[in-house]
C-alpha cells in the first residue's frame, strides 16, 4: 500500500492543470486569478503535442525575467483530454488538484496549500469507486489511510504518523 499511497505524494509527477476551462472539464474556468500579485497582467501559455493538441496551459506573469505561473494550470492526454487541473498562486502549487482517467473520470483528487498536498485526497478506480483514501497534514500521511478493491472491501488500512506508517502497516514495502 505505501508504494500506491506513494503515487499520491508525487505532486510534482502530477501533469499539472488547472481550473480553466474547456466545456468537458468538470470544474470549468476560474475567472478569480486576473492578475499577478503585484498587480501584473496575466498571459497565458500554451505548448502543443505533435498532433497539435494542447499539452499545458497555464496563466503566469513575469517578474524580470522569470516566468512566475499564476493562475490555472493544465495538462492535457494527447488526445485532447484534460490529464490534471491545479492553480497555482505566486509559482506554489495551491487549492484542488484533480487528475483525470483519459476517459474523463476522476482519478485523484485533493487539495494544496503553499506547495504541499494538505487535507484529504482520494484515488479511483476508473469505475469512480474509491480505491485509496487518506488525510495529508504539511505535506505527510496523517491518521488512517484505508484501500478498497473494487467491489468496495477493504483491503488495507493502515495508520500514519507524520508521514511514518506505526499500525498496521503489514504487507507495505
Amino acid at each position: 500500500m505505501k508504494r500506491i499511497i506513494g503515487l499520491l505524494m508525487v505532486v510534482g509527477m502530477m501533469v499539472g492543470v488547472g481550473c480553466g476551462g474547456d466545456k468537458d472539464s468538470p470544474t470549468g474556468p476560474s475567472n478569480e486569478v486576473t492578475k499577478g500579485a503585484d498587480g501584473q497582467t496575466l498571459e497565458v501559455e500554451t505548448e502543443k503535442w505533435d498532433n497539435g493538441n494542447i499539452k499545458v496551459e497555464f496563466q503566469y506573469y513575469r517578474d524580470g525575467g522569470s516566468v512566475i505561473k499564476h493562475g490555472w494550470y493544465k495538462e492535457y492526454y494527447e488526445s485532447g483530454k484534460v490529464e490534471w487541473e491545479v492553480n497555482y498562486l505566486d509559482g506554489k502549487l495551491e487549492g484542488k488538484s484533480v487528475e483525470y482517467y483519459e476517459s474523463g473520470k476522476v482519478k485523484r483528487e485533493g487539495n494544496l496549500v503553499d506547495g504541499k498536498l494538505e487535507g484529504k485526497w482520494v484515488s479511483y478506480y476508473e469505475s469512480g469507486k474509491v480505491f485509496i483514501e487518506g488525510n495529508i497534514v504539511d505535506g505527510k500521511r496523517e491518521g488512517k489511510w484505508v484501500g478498497y478493491d473494487e467491489s468496495g472491501e477493504v483491503f488495507d488500512e493502515d495508520i500514519w504518523k507524520d508521514g511514518e506508517c506505526i499500525e498496521m502497516c503489514e504487507g507495505d514495502e
